[in-house]
């Protein structure tokens, strides 16, 4: 049976650092000595690990972003074979660099970074909040059913501008009640 791995400040650095290049946990585990077992614990009980966490995934994110703009922009390099004659009658053959735009690249960038205009399933909910004659025939199950609605609409909005955000306000809650 293999002992216990303690825990380090090194051991968390190189856990992190891999993981924010490769957003492998798998990888991260394995050069850091780590199990993925600890890793997922530490998480859950350890708030700035959490913290750290979320940081490299959103490092990872943001890399994957730049390298999809750098796609739908410039596009993606190719070549192209050219055969041709030349002045003596030899047949020639030469590749020459083109680029290849890619709509589905630009497509998913249009639709991350301007949903209201390209993204054809965004469904945009007002908040209206009720006038207190609306509210005067509710029951307190309508009430609280429009609470309920209020509180998953601001909760959408929340984790469209900062994804992940809800589910570390989740996982905090949580920790005072066990």
């Amino acid at each position: 049976m293999a002992g216990k791995v303690r825990r380090t400040k090194k051991k968390d650095d190189i856990f992190f650092n891999v993981f924010a290049s490769t957003s492998s946990v798998e990888r991260a585990c394995e050069l850091s000595g780590y199990s993925s077992s600890s890793v997922y614990r530490y998480k859950a009980s350890d708030v700035e690990f959490s913290y750290k966490w979320e940081i490299a995934v959103k490092q990872t994110v943001s890399a994957v972003e730049g390298s999809l703009f750098d796609l739908a922009v410039n596009g993606d390099k190719d070549f192209k074979s050219l055969k041709y004659v030349d002045s003596e009658g030899k047949a020639c053959h030469s590749l020459i660099p083109i680029k290849r735009r890619n709509p589905a690249a630009m497509q998913l960038f249009l639709k991350a970074h301007a949903p209201e205009k390209y993204n054809d399933r965004l469904v945009v909910a007002k908040l209206e909040p009720l006038a207190n004659d609306d509210a005067e025939g509710l029951s307190d199950e309508d009430i609280q059913e429009e609470l309920d609605r209020f509180d998953d609409l601001k909760r959408f909005e929340l984790e469209r501008e900062y994804p992940g955000i809800t589910q570390i306000v989740d996982d905090y809650k949580n920790s005072f009640n066990d």
